[in-house]
């Protein structure tokens, strides 16, 4: 295919020049055909921009490496201060409470034991989120970096997890803080706290007093030396979490997500191996929807693309993409989107619409938009999302990826527009990709979608 080219590190798709065409202004909207299974999309569209590049492994914005040391030095040892915590309203008493990340902390943090949490992987590290929150992270070398994103698509928190010499926990953070807040601290914490955890490990928990009159939370987890106010040489995993977002319950609410995403650091789910009766007991596996897997692993470079060697190239007005010769495709071109119908045995089981649209609205509604069609068409009252990742995409895009149950119907949703936030889409061109799976055959049907949506040329 023209202007398809497949590289070890990124797949990158070069998009035709589409010609300029004024007087857009057409609505239409989603409308899945349940005798057909056509879907059409309709959205707000004006212009048809010129070239576009579609990166479709995973490129995050640089967040700057944070120039700690990497080579033998001596630490420094200073001892932490506890101070008193914050002042909250208790019913009609005005007293003063403890902060209740500081209270989950002397608790020793806890492992999430929500079935709605989801593991995110950070290199090799696994982190357990709210379902709807997301990860971008970045290698450097041994050392990562990520950005946290609640369910809105706002900052939530940052990761770092470095492979550092021994440092005194006062002087980490002051070496750590210029880099990620700049002079936007006051210098003062609220309070500081260190702690053995019941496995070994040590954790520094400080709350950063900004000059937006707000405090961040602050986490260092480490293995300790001679002191528990030192590091060991290792890996040393270091939350800083923002929640400006939140204020009254809706910040104690944050904070308790704070301390189980910390806690599902600490304490990771492991499979015992035998009970005490020498009975192993059941397997407890937590696995990934074998979709979103497929393209986590892609954005994070740790499998090769799918292999389309043997497939064949099918073209519409507005795009084209490679599919395996199993599939039938017929396209409806539009003004402002055209449709490609995927068939398998004579039924449509997957779409794809490629459009432009000039106004930017919450991804929110575009993904419920969908969900409402398939709940009318398939006359079931609720769904449940098994799965879902969502990144910013190099050149300034951003996809979300969802696998959504519709009782007992697998249905996988990739919403991909020119953004720069994941909770937004648009303005600019846009793809939509919806497909039914076989559940007998996952694995197969994850590889020929994902084939066919990295493969996309518009």
């Amino acid at each position: 295919m023209a202007g398809y080219r497949n590289f070890s590190i990124f797949i990158v798709h070069s998009l035709d020049c589409l010609h300029e065409k004024e007087g857009y202004g057409s609505r239409i909207h989603l409308e899945w055909f349940s005798a057909h299974n056509v879907l059409t999309v309709e959205v707000k569209a004006m212009r048809r921009t010129a070239l576009l590049i579609l990166a479709v492994l995973f490129s995050v914005a640089a967040f700057g490496q944070l120039g700690l040391r990497t080579v033998t030095s001596t630490a420094t040892e200073t001892e932490t201060s506890v101070a008193t915590s914050a002042t909250s309203t208790t019913g009609t008493l005005s007293l003063r409470t403890v902060d209740p990340l500081l209270l989950s902390f002397r608790e020793g943090f806890k492992a999430p034991d929500d079935p709605g949490w989801i593991e995110k992987k950070v290199g090799n590290v696994s982190l357990k989120l709210p379902g709807l929150f997301s990860v971008s992270s970045q290698k450097f070398g041994s050392n990562y970096e990520a950005q946290i994103f609640d369910g809105n698509g706002k900052l939530f928190g940052r990761f770092f997890y470095y492979q550092l010499e021994p440092y005194d926990l006062e002087e980490l953070l002051n070496a750590v803080i210029p880099s990620v807040y700049g002079n936007t601290t006051t210098g003062e914490k609220s309070y500081e706290e260190t702690m053995w955890m019941e496995n070994g490990m040590g954790v520094y928990l400080a709350s950063l007093k900004m000059v937006a009159n707000i405090d961040f939370p602050v986490i260092f987890v480490y293995t300790p030396g001679d002191e528990i106010t030192v590091t060991s040489q290792g890996p040393v995993a270091m939350f800083f979490f923002e929640p400006v977002e939140y204020t009254g319950e809706k910040l104690d609410e944050a904070k308790a997500i704070i301390a189980d995403i910390v806690g599902s650091y600490l304490f990771p789910i492991e499979e015992k191996e035998e009970d005490e009766g020498g009975i192993k007991p059941p397997k407890v596996i937590e696995e990934r929807d074998p979709f979103v897997r497929l393209f986590m692993d892609l954005f994070n470079d740790s499998r090769s693309p799918v292999n389309t060697d043997d497939w064949i190239e099918v073209q519409g007005d507005r795009f084209g993409f490679m599919m395996n010769p199993q599939f039938s495709v017929h396209f409806y071109p539009g003004e402002t989107s055209e449709t490609a119908d995927l068939g398998y045995s004579g039924t449509v089981v997957s779409k794809i619409v490629v459009g432009e649209i000039d106004t930017s609205s919450p991804i929110e509604g575009v993904f419920k938009e969908v969900i409402e069609e398939f709940l009318a068409v398939l006359a079931v009252e609720g769904y449940e999302i098994v799965d879902s990742f969502s990144s910013v995409v190099k050149e300034g895009t951003a996809v979300n990826i969802y696998a959504v149950d519709f009782a007992g119907v697998l249905c996988w949703i990739i919403i991909y527009s020119e953004t720069d936030s994941i909770a937004s889409f648009g303005p600019g061109d846009y793809f939509i990709f919806i497909g039914l799976p076989d559940s007998d055959n996952l694995s197969q049907w994850a590889e020929w979608y994902a084939g066919m949506v990295i493969s996309l040329d518009f």
